[in-house]
């Protein structure tokens, strides 16, 4: 194996990043808006529910942020 060669890929199943996102919903401050943002976007990988969960929980943390 080289050195700096990819070891490994961590990526959240559908689940975790739902759970996640609620989690971030009811706790999530503005400093956490760049790990929802691209779950956001409109693409073929990201079901509509998490992208939904996404949205709302942008809004949410920004209502927050405005207190």
């Amino acid at each position: 194996m080289k050195s700096g060669a990819e070891v490994a890929v961590v990526d959240p199943g559908t689940e975790q990043v739902w759970e996640a996102l609620r989690a971030l919903y009811l706790i999530g401050r503005p400093e956490d808006l760049p790990s929802v943002l691209p779950y956001e976007r409109e693409l073929p990988e990201i079901p509509d529910r998490i992208r939904q969960q996404a949205v709302l929980t942008d809004k949410a943390i920004r209502q927050r942020g405005q207190r």
